[in-house]
């Protein structure tokens, strides 16, 4: 997931439990430590973490936010979410410049999903990972007014859990292509909504 400079961005991490990596849930902001370090430096920074930075959302998945203030630099960046009831949480994205003519970020939904295989096993033990792609239906779209949307193929995998997760423009028109699920749908993507479940976006499924 790509940052803007000198704009907030959210990042979704998962809390797991360090031995089973069952989710962790109830974790408070203030329970957590968060520090992190751009591209060539070589000692993390702690990061100020306050109550509005932190949000559950449920299944072991929260929101990290970075403020304007963390990402004064271009680069990579790369953190670290540690608690003493959690496998250490290690995430990385890149800071941009922005974008000429969006005076702030577009508005972001993240869709989350779980994958298991016939016998409802995840992949953790089958030492596997599964690609989720997703492109926009039509073209041209547009965003904010000012900027249009690339044709360019999105593509997350899932982890070792089967879950998956990928931030996509509110309001586009997308298509999911899963070739090993059989899957190629059409929908789009809620507006005013930070986060929803693939199932709940597409037609029922038998």
């Amino acid at each position: 997931m790509t940052a803007f400079q000198g704009q907030s961005h959210w990042e979704l991490v998962y809390a797991g439990d360090p031995v089973s990596g069952a989710p962790i849930t109830g974790l408070l902001f203030s329970a957590v430590s968060v520090s992190y370090l751009y591209g060539g430096a070589t000692v993390f920074v702690p990061k100020t973490l306050l109550a509005s930075d932190w949000t559950e959302i449920g299944g072991g998945y929260y929101f990290l936010q970075f403020k304007a203030a963390d990402l004064t630099q271009l680069g990579s960046l790369a953190f670290v979410v540690t608690n003493a009831a959690i496998k250490p949480i290690y995430h990385s994205f890149d800071v941009d410049p922005a974008p000429i003519g969006l005076l702030a970020q577009p508005p972001l939904c993240v869709i989350t999903g779980n994958v298991v295989d016939l016998a409802g096993r995840s992949f953790s033990d089958q030492n596997q990972s599964l690609a989720i792609s997703f492109r926009i239906a039509t073209v041209p779209q547009q965003v904010g007014g000012t900027s249009l949307i690339s044709s360019r193929l999105i593509t997350t995998t899932t982890d070792a859990y089967g879950n998956f997760s990928v931030a996509l423009l509110q309001g586009a028109l997308v298509f999911v292509e899963v070739d090993p699920l059989g899957l190629k749908q059409r929908f789009t993507v809620p507006t005013n909504q930070s986060t929803a479940t693939l199932l709940s976006l597409l037609p029922p499924i038998p």
